[in-house]
């Protein structure tokens, strides 16, 4: 795997919209100091997320998904993201899926709540 880094401004961005989506509380400071792993995915974005005081995934287990959003590449194919959390109520994982497997190209500006 890929090493332990800050989330991009266009990461933080969608974590940020996806939590807010979500109407789920979390701790302000976990996603403060919020620190991302990108996944194996074949470059389709996905990232494993460190709230702050969590250095490594070991220990943790998918607990839910609490929020969706779908947007287009800037190849016009479809993205589906999902903010998930795990067991213990913390942030786990941003998983997006490119519906044709292939990299993500970029992630939009802004959002729109559907």
């Amino acid at each position: 795997m890929t090493s332990i880094r800050k989330p991009n401004p266009s990461e933080r961005r969608l974590i940020n919209f996806l939590i807010q989506k979500s109407n789920l509380e979390l701790k302000s400071r976990s996603c403060i100091s919020l620190l991302v792993q990108p996944m194996k995915d074949g470059n389709m974005g996905s990232m494993l997320l460190f709230p702050e005081g969590i250095t490594e995934q070991d220990d943790r287990q998918f607990g839910k998904t609490i929020s969706q959003y779908n947007f287009y590449d800037e190849d016009e194919v479809l993205v589906k993201a999902s903010l998930n959390i795990d067991r213990k109520g913390r942030l786990y994982e941003l998983d997006l899926w490119k519906v044709d497997f292939s990299p993500l190209l970029s992630i939009p500006t802004s959002f729109t709540s559907k």
